[in-house]
């Protein structure tokens, strides 16, 4: 967030016309403004932000009941909450900044500053939503203590991705094509972990919205695969 501060700050700065450079960030930074119109920004913007946001309040609230009333680990309610933020941060500029189309072709050396913001930003901040990917695993299967002690490398299964990033070793398409894919990966394990556990009948309540998000997540990148291929 204070990341993004700076920039604005900075953009700012450059000239007596900010309304002039907000658009320039915003036409390099996100190229999807032109591909996709108006409308299929401000609802990915609007629909993505608004329930998250809700979602994170909606979550506090509850989990600091059930830490009340010593129902959950306090470090899982952490870890789901940061997951539902860095979700609000990052999905909807996923979905606009044309990663996944030839603009996205690029490399910290070859693209434009604003490109190399936003991008840099996901790759920061999306290994956030990694931890709860992997972690809520860990911790039905072994317990709040491995849990939290798997917390960095769970990052690093998809934070690695900022030595290429930063190195201009690969594209930002292809970079972006390998986080969706670890992310994926995780999610079909995690699923097939909850499922199975359902199939024996002894899976504690939880598991079966746990599977629920997981399809729901899983299918919500359609459209962007829509909209990035042209299908």
């Amino acid at each position: 967030f204070h990341a993004v501060v700076l920039a604005i700050i900075i953009i700012m700065s450059l000239s007596s016309n900010i309304c002039e450079n907000l658009r320039w960030f915003c036409s390099i930074a996100f190229p999807g403004y032109q591909m996709y119109g108006p409308l299929v920004t401000y609802l990915s913007v609007i629909g993505t932000i608004v329930p998250y946001i809700a979602q994170a309040i909606y979550a506090g609230r509850l989990f600091n009941r059930k830490l009340a009333d010593n129902a959950m680990s306090e470090w899982y309610a952490r870890t789901i909450f940061l997951n539902i933020v860095a979700m609000a941060l990052v999905t909807w500029r996923m979905n606009l900044d044309g990663s996944l189309t030839p603009y996205g072709k690029q490399t910290i050396f070859t693209a434009q500053w604003p490109q190399s913001f936003v991008t840099g930003w996901v790759f920061l901040t999306f290994p956030t939503h990694t931890i709860a990917n992997v972690c809520r695993v860990v911790y039905d299967a072994y317990g709040h203590e491995k849990a939290r002690m798997f917390t960095p490398f769970a990052y690093l299964t998809q934070g690695w991705l900022l030595l290429p990033f930063f190195t201009g070793m690969a594209y930002f398409r292809t970079l972006m094509l390998i986080l969706a894919t670890v992310d994926y990966l995780q999610h079909s394990f995690a699923f097939f972990f909850w499922v199975f556990y359902i199939w024996k009948g002894s899976a504690p309540e939880r598991y079966y919205p746990d599977v629920g998000g997981v399809i729901f997540h899983m299918v919500s990148i359609i459209p962007v695969l829509v909209f990035a291929t042209g299908i």
